[in-house]
């Protein structure tokens, strides 16, 4: 689930010159080093120069940005040291200082707190904008706030807690995920022989009552009406409604490498396993129809598979046309990624190690190892 995204990072030793230089004033140079300036294409800039080892979308004016060690180049595992929150000209507002941070959301983001610097963490916690912390750390895990509620885990079990901090719905869940239009993805280990996957999901209304039943061995968040779900049998596979009845059925469709739908468009895999299973992945975009409208291009001449891809967001989606696949020591990431537009045609080509979707004007991407910002070019 979403909210488990924070506790997949590695942590290295921190960096004591770095962080004694950069300061909550300390700006960020935004200026691109000339290295840099013949990789920009007519149509894009670069806004915020590659200098991060990770980099979050930009959200209410500010970005999550971590220092750390190399993204490592066969597996790409980050290791990170500390993050902090910069503004939109690459000025750095909230000074590194948290072992694991998240995007803010409804003027509150979720980070963990090291007060005594030690590595001993005091937990997860709610931080303000101007960084001051609004809820004191004390949960196991948290998840961004979405229509004024925030999914936290309170030792082993997850419940939902308001913007004062106060439990509004109780921990009882083994796995919980945001409220997106009105409906929140819950789980509970049910590991039996009929259930191999060991849980299942369904969906809650924000006073905590079960609206859709616990029948999904996957489901996904709501967005434009639709949640990618798949059946306990796995027989049945596709897109629900907010009555849990299936509205898109694709027996190929891969539900661990899904998205959700944005402007109409929904990014999926249809292998049927192959990318959850091995990384080989050829990833689509289909219609609220169940027609793939912009395809993998595996079949095209001089023209590679979507190795990654990611929903559309200001009217392009990330793409990558690289990488991918696994060994005995793990998984390969996508690699060689750029944008599409909704037409299927690269906007900005690839030729990114790694890129996240634009939010506000700008997205992340990683050059030469470390992760920057790029703009589009305006005409």
């Amino acid at each position: 689930m979403l909210t488990k995204k924070f506790s997949q990072l590695n942590w290295a030793i921190a960096s004591i010159a770095i962080l004694g230089t950069l300061g909550a004033s300390t700006p960020i140079n935004s200026t691109p080093a000339t290295n840099l300036v013949a990789q920009q294409q007519p149509n894009w800039k670069i806004a915020i120069e590659p200098q991060f080892h990770d980099a979050g979308p930009f959200s209410q004016g500010l970005a999550r940005v971590g220092i750390g060690q190399p993204r490592d180049p066969g597996y790409g595992y980050k290791n990170i040291d500390k993050y902090g929150y910069i503004d939109k000209t690459g000025k750095l507002v909230i000074p590194f200082q948290f072992p694991r941070a998240g995007d803010f959301s409804e003027g509150l983001a979720a980070v963990v707190v090291d007060s005594n610097g030690d590595g001993s963490t005091d937990g997860y916690g709610y931080i303000d904008k101007t960084g001051k912390t609004v809820i004191q750390p004390q949960f196991d895990d948290a998840g961004n706030f979405s229509e004024g509620l925030a999914p936290v885990k309170i030792n082993t079990k997850w419940g939902y807690i308001n913007k004062q901090g106060k439990v509004i719905i109780s921990p009882q869940f083994d796995d919980a995920d945001r409220f997106a239009e009105g409906l929140a993805v819950v789980g509970k280990n049910t590991r039996n022989s009929d259930n191999p996957y060991g849980s299942k999901y369904g969906y809650i209304d924000k006073k905590g009552k079960l609206a859709i039943p616990l029948k999904f061995s996957t489901a996904k968040s709501f967005s434009e009406g639709l949640a990618a779900a798949e059946s306990t049998s796995g027989k049945t596979k596709g897109y629900i409604n907010k009555k849990g009845k299936f509205v898109i059925r694709n027996e190929r469709l891969d539900t661990y490498s899904v998205g959700g739908f944005s402007s109409g468009l929904a990014v999926v895999e249809l292998n049927g396993g192959a990318c959850s299973a091995a990384n080989y992945c050829g990833y689509s975009y289909i219609s609220k129809a169940g027609k793939a409208v912009i395809q993998s291009p595996e079949d095209r001449e001089d023209r590679s598979d979507y190795t990654g891809a990611q929903t559309f967001s200001e009217g392009l989606a990330a793409v990558a046309t690289g990488g991918g696949g696994r060994d005995a020591g793990g998984w390969y990431p996508a690699d060689n990624w750029g944008y599409i537009n909704k037409s299927g045609k690269f906007v900005i080509a690839p030729q990114f190690s790694d890129a996240g979707s634009f939010s506000e004007g700008l997205a992340p991407v990683e050059i030469g190892g470390k992760y920057g910002y790029i703009g589009l070019l305006r005409n």
